[in-house]
């Protein structure tokens, strides 16, 4: 599929190729499923392509584009967070595999997605790696949290930004109706688009989680304390915590908006239970601000989910 949105940042990295002047380490970042990795893996496609017209590159035909579109590359590798945290024993393997000299390409490429999930140990030793890289390599960093990493990291990365995409610009790049409840929860995020249309259970679960969220307002401690019994003993792999609390925080943005008096026909589809109405702005604005703390808390501690989840959902109006 082709790239979504995010025109100019990659006209920016497409002519940093052109004029051969790709820095040592990029670091991407914007919120989740905006297409950050989508096209980290262009532009290592671009800078391998055998294409001979750069205009033509990436051709996605060549063995290198074959290659890395189904992550088989020899030469790229790819970090991801394992039980919840990168630690530092990938970054070690890491550094072992860059020893070697690269097999297909002039240089490697190493993708860490989720960057904020580095261990403070792994951290250190990325750094490590980053001061004196073993060979030729390209790091490209993706976070959603840059602040969670090391500053003398960051320092050491071109800084790469990633905003939500215009909706008119995520229609157009689908040829399925893209349902009003949809353009909203997507917030601008081709990846969550797709997510939905390729895996409507997944849709549904999302409608079904919001209407048990809007029936927690309306209800007291005792349904509060129902609620979370309940979720914890239907928790599992495809329905995780983090999920509904990204879920929680999505129907709030929209409650949010709609209080702001915002004209879009699209967010008439939710409604605002009777007692939410009494929560105000600024008080959502709030309660939006402590379930996305809550959020990173639960990734990098080990925090009781159970009692946060109660202390967190469905605070009363009146609170301060």
């Amino acid at each position: 599929m082709e790239i979504i949105g995010h025109k100019t940042q990659w006209e920016f990295l497409k002519n940093l190729a052109k004029r051969d002047k790709v820095p040592q380490a990029l670091l991407f970042t914007g919120v989740d499923s905006v297409g950050k990795r989508k096209i980290a893996l262009e532009f290592i496609k671009l800078l391998n392509c055998q294409e001979k017209d750069f205009q033509q590159k990436p051709c996605q035909k060549c063995l290198h584009c074959s290659l890395i579109e189904k992550m088989k590359h020899p030469d790229v590798i790819l970090i991801t967070p394992k039980n919840k945290e990168i630690q530092i024993n990938q970054i070690r393997e890491l550094q072992k595999k860059l020893n070697f000299q690269p097999q297909l390409s002039s240089f490697k490429s190493v993708i860490i997605d989720k960057a904020e999930a580095l261990n403070p140990m792994a951290q250190n030793c990325l750094l490590k790696t980053l001061e004196e890289p073993p060979g030729k390599t390209l790091f490209l960093l993706i976070t959603s949290q840059p602040h969670l990493l090391l500053e003398t990291i960051r320092s050491r990365c071109g800084i790469l930004k990633f905003y939500p995409v215009k909706p008119e610009e995520i229609e157009s790049s689908f040829k399925k109706t893209i349902s009003p409840q949809i353009r909203i929860l997507a917030e601008g995020r081709p990846g969550r688009v797709i997510e939905f249309l390729n895996q409507p259970e997944k849709f549904e679960g999302w409608l079904k989680t919001i209407k048990a969220i809007q029936n927690l307002f309306t209800g007291g401690i005792p349904e509060r304390f129902e609620f979370v019994k309940k979720f914890f003993e239907k928790e599992n792999s495809h329905f995780s915590l983090p999920l509904f609390l990204e879920i929680f925080n999505e129907y709030l943005r929209i409650v949010f908006l709609k209080k702001l008096g915002i004209k879009n026909k699209n967010l008439e589809v939710f409604s605002i239970p009777s007692n939410l109405e009494n929560y105000s702005i600024l008080k959502i604005k709030k309660i939006i601000e402590e379930v996305q703390n809550l959020k990173v808390l639960i990734s990098s501690t080990n925090v009781n989910p159970k009692l946060a989840c109660l202390l967190y959902t469905s605070p009363s109006p009146r609170d301060s």
